[in-house]
């Protein structure tokens, strides 16, 4: 069972991100066995290579919302969890059902709340592209190296936090043999309608670097998002 605290970890679930509001907040994954011996990072060596089967997450809040136990039972949602924030930072990604979210116990000003998740198979290692960015115009998150290039394709997770606007947003993921050569990867452009999340898969071969391109649009739109993007070959 790993630990993480909210100090080097984002939890995002569907388009909710408890880490908002926590005075403190840790997140735990439990896990069927552990294999550190391919990994040197401490993070890495708790989660890297093995099973996980669930994800709780328990913390201090001064803001009494409720908004996720709405949750509860009502199907797989995106899931990700962010070891660390920048661009290129590992992440763990999938699909989890929100089992259990007791009632929050007040202590003072403050309020714990708690959320057990069942993960449908497994977590999927990923590289972090953009960690909760307000896009308010044309932009992109800097390159990630992955270091190899992957033939199978991968899955790009994405939270939308929140949209307001008329105007129509795009993400798009890039991808380059050599870093500044961009591309758009087919079938990997993304256009956000409302907060919420999803996965969008490619069979298409991804090269080395990776990168996001936001664009909001020809008439006002702001909107917030996370995107992580697992590579379905070995060396992700």
């Amino acid at each position: 069972m790993a630990k993480f605290s909210m100090h080097s970890v984002r939890f995002y679930y569907d388009r909710y991100d408890p880490g908002t509001a926590a005075t403190r907040l840790s997140v735990t994954l439990a896990a069927a066995s552990l294999d550190p011996t391919s990994v040197t990072d401490v993070a890495e060596q708790k989660s890297a290579g093995v099973r996980q089967d669930q994800v709780a997450f328990a913390g201090w809040f001064d803001d009494g919302s409720e908004a996720m136990k709405t949750l509860v039972g009502t199907g797989a949602k995106v899931v990700s969890m962010y070891v660390g924030t920048g661009t290129g930072s590992k992440a763990y990604c999938g699909q989890a059902h929100l089992v259990d979210a007791p009632e929050p116990v007040a202590r003072a000003e403050l309020v714990r709340q708690e959320a057990t998740f069942v993960v449908d198979g497994q977590l999927e290692r990923a590289h972090v592209l953009r960690n909760k960015f307000v896009a308010t115009a044309t932009g992109n998150s800097g390159s990630a190296d992955n270091g190899t290039i992957s033939g199978l394709g991968g899955t790009l997770y994405v939270h939308i936090h929140s949209l307001s606007g008329t105007g129509t947003g795009t993400i798009t993921l890039q991808d380059a043999a050599v870093a500044g050569t961009w591309a758009a990867v087919a079938n990997m452009t993304f256009n956000p309608t409302g907060a919420g999340a999803t996965a969008i898969g490619t069979t298409g071969t991804l090269r080395r670097f990776r990168r996001l391109i936001h664009q909001t649009g020809a008439t006002a739109t702001t909107f917030t998002f996370s995107a992580a993007l697992s590579p379905a070959a070995p060396g992700g």
